[in-house]
C-alpha cells in the first residue's frame, strides 16, 4: 500500500512539473517584458545614455536583473513542489525534473529577452503572452498528452522550449 501511495505521489510530481512549464513561462514573459518595455522607452533610454556607465555594462545589469527575477520565480515554484511533495522530491527522477526545469527557465528567459527587445507596447504583452505561451504549451503537450498529438505537430513542437 505504501509503495502504491509513493507511485501516486511521483506521478503527481510529474504532472506538477509538466504544468510548471505554462506557469513559469507566463510569469517570466509578463514580468521580464514589462520591465524591458520600461527600460526601452525613449525617455528612459536617453536618460540612461547620459550616465557614465557603458552600454555594455547597462545590458549586463539588465541580464543580471532578468536572471534574478527568473531565478526567484523558478525557486519559488520549486520550493512549492518541495512543500507539496516532500516525500519524493529527493529521488533521482525528481532531481532530474528540477534540473530540467532550470534549463527550461534559462531557455525561456532567452526567448523572452528577445521578445522584450522587440515589443514596444504594454498592451501587446498580454496578446503575445497568450499566443506564445498557450501555443507552445498546447503543441508541447502541457495541456494535451503528446500521445494524442500528430507527428507533424510534434515536429513543430520540438522547436519550442516546452516540448
Amino acid at each position: 500500500v505504501a509503495n502504491k501511495k509513493f507511485k501516486s505521489i511521483s506521478e503527481n510530481v510529474l504532472y506538477y512539473y509538466n504544468c510548471f512549464a505554462y506557469d513559469l513561462f507566463s510569469i517570466l514573459i509578463l514580468g521580464v517584458s514589462a520591465i524591458m518595455i520600461v527600460f526601452n522607452k525613449q525617455e528612459i533610454s536617453k536618460l540612461l545614455d547620459c550616465s557614465p556607465m557603458t552600454r555594455k555594462y547597462k545590458n549586463f545589469q539588465m541580464i543580471l536583473a532578468n536572471l534574478t527575477f527568473a531565478g526567484f520565480s523558478w525557486g519559488l515554484i520549486v520550493v512549492i513542489s518541495f512543500i507539496m511533495f516532500k516525500m519524493v522530491m529527493f529521488t533521482p527522477n525528481s532531481l532530474l525534473l528540477i534540473l530540467n526545469s532550470l534549463i527550461f527557465t534559462l531557455t525561456c528567459l532567452a526567448i523572452i529577452f528577445f521578445i522584450g527587445m522587440l515589443v514596444k507596447n504594454k498592451e501587446a504583452i498580454s496578446a503575445i503572452t497568450n499566443v506564445v505561451v498557450l501555443g507552445c504549451s498546447f503543441i508541447g503537450g502541457v495541456f494535451i498528452p503528446q500521445e494524442l498529438l500528430g507527428k507533424n505537430v510534434l515536429n513543430i513542437a520540438s522547436f519550442t522550449p516546452v516540448s
